[in-house]
């Protein structure tokens, strides 16, 4: 089919469902309607799971992000640590680390993340080198 032609007939195209956002609940949304009708899953980014998704459903930090999130997160900790009987076979948290790096100019915007550490959920700086080693590229 010609390129014009193909790119006409899926403008003409007709969904039984159209899911907004490729994230885990828009991805996880479309799969579960996929046998019921035609689904249509629409993201802005050009990686499905790019932001909240991404971050928050692979990892679980305390004290990132704004104070409302900080008091959300707070509030689930107890949960995550210790899920009412029967609710999972496995640990929903596992010890891991994260590593934020600052590229020249942004120094402003890492200061801003080591402010968030707190003794239950500390965040300290490292140099290239301990980066390197953790994470060799």
């Amino acid at each position: 089919m010609h390129k014009r032609a193909a790119e006409e007939t899926r403008m003409k195209m007709t969904y039984d469902y159209l899911i907004i956002g490729g994230g885990i609940s828009g991805s996880s949304l479309a799969y579960e309607l996929a046998v019921h009708g035609t689904v249509a899953l629409v993201e802005a980014e050009t990686t499905p799971g790019y932001h909240s998704t991404g971050r928050s459903a692979a990892l679980y930090t305390r004290n990132y992000g704004s104070p409302v999130v900080q008091r959300i997160n707070a509030a689930g900790h107890a949960f995550f640590t210790h899920p009412p009987e029967g609710f999972c076979d496995v640990p929903l948290l596992t010890q891991r680390g994260c590593l934020t790096v600052a590229a020249p100019g942004q120094e402003d915007a890492l200061e801003a993340i080591l402010a968030l550490s707190t003794s239950e959920s500390p965040v300290e700086q490292i140099t290239a080198t301990q980066a390197l080693e953790l994470a060799p590229l």
